[in-house]
């Protein structure tokens, strides 16, 4: 008689598929209540459905989270240990949208053409995933452009993101990690940027800050194949 017996995490596909479903639902409600007094048992909820899962990418959404929720409450030593070890994870896996938020939390350092690549791959990567995290790739790469004096394409972003749409998908978007102070400051001194974002769709702004991203690294990249 074959031996049924499993040992480990290990799981048929269905049921890891399931438990994959259930890891991203419960990061999602725990990235719902960050900041909230609550906010522990989604933790506690989120980390057991991601460990059950055994999937790199969903351990690593959990750790994102938990790193985003240590920052809000004002531990900045478990916040960035957290991050790092989420970079980490990332890294190993080719997750480039966990690896470029968690990355750039904790100050790790590339060449301004791979940060935009890297950017522009992790809001592909987002977009697969479900609105919130498109929303939580676009952030960053509004940060990025406004950091190199991009701010009309970044207030593009930023007008998108501050919209109705972009809010609803968002619920971090005030949040340190969310750079709302910056997103406000974009609008203001590109109104005409801002409005056009607020009246795309996510798909519409995905497209948008890739294309951008994309054109700005072939740009560094010829600028630097000039200097040499």
């Amino acid at each position: 008689m074959r031996n049924s017996k499993r040992s480990g995490h290990e799981h048929s596909p269905k049921t890891q598929n399931d438990l994959a479903v259930v890891a991203q639902a419960s990061t999602y409600l725990a990235q719902a209540h960050v900041g909230t007094p609550e906010i522990g048992e989604y933790l506690d909820s989120a980390r057991t459905a991601a460990e059950l899962s055994a999937i790199p990418s969903a351990i690593g959404r959990f750790l994102l989270v938990a790193g985003w929720s240590a920052t809000v409450s004002g531990d900045p030593n478990a916040a960035k240990d957290t991050l790092l070890r989420a970079y980490e994870l990332a890294r190993s896996v080719g997750n480039e949208f966990i690896a470029v938020i968690s990355g750039g939390a904790v100050g790790v350092e590339h060449s301004p053409s791979v940060r935009f690549r890297l950017v522009a791959d992790s809001i592909r990567q987002a977009f697969r995933g479900g609105p919130a995290y498109a929303s939580m790739a676009l952030q960053p790469a509004m940060q990025l452009l406004a950091s190199y004096d991009r701010r009309e394409e970044a207030a593009t972003i930023a007008g998108f993101l501050l919209s109705a749409a972009g809010r609803q998908s968002s619920s971090v978007l005030d949040g340190e990690f969310g750079h709302g102070a910056l997103g406000g400051t974009l609008q203001t001194e590109q109104p005409t940027a801002a409005a056009r974002g607020g009246l795309m769709s996510m798909e519409h702004c995905v497209e948008f800050a890739v294309a951008t991203a994309t054109r700005i690294a072939d740009e560094l990249d010829a600028q630097s194949a000039a200097e040499h």
